[in-house]
């Protein structure tokens, strides 16, 4: 027979262990949580277009978050800390993510020069621009400052756009992010103050830079530039598409009435019907050709894209 405390006891066991289970998978999904939390965040950045915020796919998601690693990640100089926090690009496009610790009294600054490093004699390459933009601060009051900056860099005997060359650099050694004094900005925007400094971080990107050639023979485009008022035609005579650009090179027509094709509008369509816009980063002209390079909101994944859209009625398929 069993005792009064012992048949009080199995009532209560089968709650109790779901309690304990209950506890046990909830601190275990804690680091979980926050590796998810910290993907999350770690794709929100990349975007220039937030609001609506871009969907993005499994693949786009991998490329963001596989395409470069950090091999350093911290550099202190002249009283300044600089974190890398994130990278992601194939060495010819590469957004960053920063967060700069500065002394209480500055408060408007920018970096006087910032540059990719190819740390390869062979790469005949230049740095052909970059850009900073500032992200979300999650504390104002405080003297960190987090922003997205972006590297740019082309061939030397093509500065617009260099993956059309088989001996452009290859990725798989380290790269070096390089950061060169801190200009301090009055109210009215004058530089006031420039903190002598440098900081370096080592990026190795994983990317391999692959480009689809897509057509084969000269494509007639043609539409108006809104801004000008004015008509243009051209045959676009090349379109090579990467993960993170777009390039075409062009041929004016005798009806146009413009010298160059600023007003054409790109987006790559998905399989899945979702668009990434193309956003222009540079171009050259002649009276009777150019060419021009837009790089992406969202890396994209080259297996997912279905057309590129060169004009409203031209979509160049992806085959």
């Amino acid at each position: 027979m069993q005792t009064p405390a012992r048949k009080s006891w199995h009532p209560l066991l089968a709650p109790i262990l779901l309690i304990v289970l209950f506890a046990a998978v909830s601190f275990a999904s804690i680091p979980l949580m926050e590796q998810q939390r910290e993907a999350t965040n770690q794709l929100a950045w990349m975007s220039f277009t937030r609001y609506p915020p871009i969907e993005l796919s499994e693949k786009q998601a991998e490329i963001i978050q596989n395409s470069a690693v950090m091999t350093s990640s911290v550099a202190e100089d002249a009283g300044v800390k600089v974190t890398l926090a994130s990278v992601c690009g194939n060495g010819y496009i590469t957004y960053y993510k920063l967060d700069v610790e500065l002394p209480e009294e500055i408060k408007s600054w920018s970096f006087e020069k910032f540059e990719l490093k190819t740390n390869d004699e062979n790469a005949q390459l230049k740095n052909k621009g970059g850009s900073l933009m500032p992200l979300d601060d999650d504390n104002p009051r405080d003297q960190h400052y987090t922003f997205l900056m972006k590297t740019e860099i082309a061939h030397s005997s093509d500065f617009e756009y260099s993956f059309r060359f088989d001996y452009s650099f290859h990725n798989g050694i380290t790269r070096t992010l390089h950061l060169e004094n801190i200009q301090v900005y009055s109210k009215d925007f004058k530089v006031v103050k420039t903190i002598k400094g440098q900081w370096d971080f080592g990026v190795l990107f994983r990317d391999e830079g692959k480009v689809v050639d897509l057509i084969s023979k000269p494509v007639t485009i043609h539409g108006s530039d809104y801004w000008d008022k004015t008509y243009f035609e051209a045959k676009v005579t090349s379109v090579f598409l990467s993960e993170f650009s777009l390039y075409c090179s062009y041929e004016l027509t005798p009806n146009t009435k413009k010298s160059t094709l600023d007003g054409m509008g790109q987006w790559i369509i998905m399989k899945d019907g979702r668009t990434v816009r193309a956003n222009p980063s540079g171009g050259s002209n002649s009276d009777t050709n150019g060419d021009l390079c837009w790089d992406f909101d969202v890396p994209i994944s080259l297996e997912e894209v279905a057309f590129v859209k060169l004009s409203d009625d031209v979509l160049i398929p992806i085959s």
